[in-house]
């Protein structure tokens, strides 16, 4: 198994708990691609027709889910990334540090797909199409 699929496994079912080593071989900015490729194609598939209201209740949701977060969840951090996501519009999170989205990227993967409850074949088609959107950056 390659790094880019280790780091996606370990992301959908473990969250910001992602191995340092992985993180170092692949760099910062594969595991950017990554994980804002997985933000995205999780949040379409999460969100494919919800209006702005729901969006905020999800994203207010996850600081019941996520108390215990080290990072700590902020709404509307996950409001703005869950909307860029869908959307494509980066401008949405520009008020956001670098270490505050990737890392909220982290945890809005892990929250969305681990609804989700993919069987191996809809997990192994997942990431592939995840790796392919990040190639495509």
């Amino acid at each position: 198994m390659n790094d880019d699929v280790t780091l996606l496994r370990q992301t959908i079912t473990q969250g910001e708990e992602v191995s340092d080593e992985i993180v170092d071989r692949l760099g910062d900015r594969r595991v950017t691609a990554l994980i804002s490729a997985a933000l995205a194609e999780a949040a379409r598939r999460r969100f494919t027709s919800a209006s702005l209201e729901e969006i905020k209740a999800y994203a207010d949701n996850l600081l019941v889910r996520f108390r215990n977060s080290s990072g700590g969840v902020k709404p509307l951090h996950a409001e703005l990334l869950i909307r860029a996501a869908i959307t494509g519009d980066p401008s949405l999170i520009e008020p956001l540090s670098g270490e505050e989205v990737l890392s909220m990227c982290f945890l809005l993967v892990y929250a969305i797909m681990s609804e989700e409850k993919l069987d191996p074949l809809a997990e192994n088609a997942y990431i592939d199409g995840v790796i392919a959107e990040a190639d495509s950056y």
